[in-house]
């Protein structure tokens, strides 16, 4: 189903849009946090390992999310303009820039993982649980790849429910898995840590193969017809011109969480496992923005393809305003009860004590990430997505790295140095980035 955003209420196209992504993204953060709940039950130095694998990860899905903009960006922008051939071919291209990505990170990730991991400054018993971990997530990315870039399709479409029916299948099919292959429950057997990566794997391949089913089949007005392709340059090019900065903004973002878990590091490894428990619970906050965010991405880029350029701007303020709710009433839980949400990951005292302060530091900038992201959004929607990638570098760069050594070992506030310095660095870069969005250079990025 393909939908037309260009006209009707705003709000109502925002939550048509929104509700599914967010029940996805929340199957999606569901997904990290029921292998992180059993891992956990192996001891802290699991936790740790998955921690520290997490970055890179993370990267992977960066680079995979920045083709997904700049796939969903175009289709948008295509669809608005109701040319609905160009949103064919946009499709069929990405699908050989996922090729590429998953020779390269297959190949990348297999050899030079443990040497990340070692980089980090993970203990050797900690690199030797990530790397067996690890092997499994890099040699069969093709199924995260391939996810990804389905999704993209789809919501440049519009459709957002079946990806969310893919991701309800995956996360119900890993909430069975992980205890059988961690545990070795019946006769399966006893696999630990790889138990979970496997289950993620399996869970993922489920999902893929649901989502590849529609966007193949007629059911979409815009679906893939190998018969029908044709090599075209400009696809690539177009795709990879909102792509590159995207990805390279989520990279980054990756680097730099790699860096901020290298200073986290330094105060041991309960510390890294209080860092990675933390970032998962901070994603539930965030995701009814990333949904919120996805669907902006959309109709702003139908919008712009639709030269309604006042429209498009109305559908970012409206965002952020729901985004704000939202956000508003989760980080009040977090920060009033931080003990009782690491309480479920763990009962080491220590790794909670940190866990709440963490909360306790951080949660008040959520508020502002929600902003941030719905902005961001909003400027690769319309294929103008180097403000994206500023800001990010700003933000982790220029401000949130600086602002945790100096927090953290200028002014001796020890570990507590890091979540001040990452709360602060999000506040100034989200009114920086409010303050771009308003002079309007994104109403020039019209499709020809």
């Amino acid at each position: 189903m393909t939908r037309n955003l260009t006209e009707g209420s705003i709000a109502k196209n925002i939550l048509a849009l929104s509700w599914p992504t967010m029940i996805a993204m929340l199957l999606q953060v569901g997904f990290n946090i029921v292998d992180t709940i059993f891992v956990g039950r192996l001891g802290t130095n699991a936790i740790a390992a998955i921690s520290v694998v997490f970055p890179a990860v993370f990267f992977m899905f960066a680079v995979g999310n920045g083709l997904a903009i700049g796939t969903s960006s175009l289709i948008a922008r295509y669809v608005g303009a109701k040319r609905y051939v160009e949103a064919d071919n946009a499709a069929e291209h990405s699908f050989i820039i996922s090729f590429v990505l998953i020779i390269i990170f297959s190949v990348m990730g297999l050899l030079f993982a443990d040497k990340l991991f070692v980089l980090i400054g993970a203990t050797p018993e900690v690199v030797a649980l990530a790397t067996k971990y690890s092997r499994w997530i890099f040699g069969f990315s093709i199924f995260m790849f391939l996810s990804i870039t389905s999704i993209a399709i789809l919501r440049g479409l519009g459709d957002m429910k079946i990806p969310m029916i893919g991701m309800v299948a995956a996360t119900l099919l890993n909430i069975i898995l992980d205890p059988l292959l961690i545990f070795g429950i019946g006769p399966f057997p006893r696999l630990e840590i790889d138990g979970a990566a496997i289950a993620t794997i399996i869970s993922r391949f489920f999902a893929t193969v649901i989502m590849l089913g529609f966007i193949f089949s007629p059911v979409t007005k815009v679906s893939i017809k190998p018969r029908h392709f044709k090599f075209k340059k400009f696809f690539i090019k177009e795709i990879l011109r909102v792509g590159i900065p995207s990805s390279a903004q989520q990279s980054m973002l990756s680097i730099g969480i790699g860096v901020l878990t290298r200073i986290v590091a330094l105060f041991g490894p309960v510390a890294i496992a209080a860092y990675g428990i933390g970032f998962r619970v901070e994603s539930l906050v965030i995701l009814p923005v990333l949904g919120i965010a996805t669907a902006v991405i959309t109709m702003v880029g139908q919008n712009v393809g639709a030269k309604k350029f006042e429209r498009a701007e109305k559908t970012v303020w409206a965002a952020s305003k729901l985004a704000f709710l939202f956000v508003f009433f989760l980080a009040l839980l977090l920060f009033i009860f931080p003990r009782f949400w690491f309480s479920i990951f763990t009962e080491d005292t220590t790794l909670i004590r940190y866990g709440v302060y963490f909360l306790r530091i951080t949660s008040p900038a959520y508020l502002f990430v929600s902003v941030a992201l719905i902005v961001a959004a909003a400027f690769q929607g319309a294929g103008f997505a180097i403000p994206s990638l500023i800001m990010t570098a700003v933000r982790l760069f220029v401000l949130a790295i600086p602002f945790a050594l100096l927090f953290a070992f200028v002014f001796g506030f020890g570990l507590n140095g890091v979540w001040i310095g990452a709360a602060l660095s999000t506040l100034v870069s989200t009114i920086i980035s409010v303050i771009w969005f308003k002079l309007g250079t994104w109403k020039k990025n019209v499709i020809e």
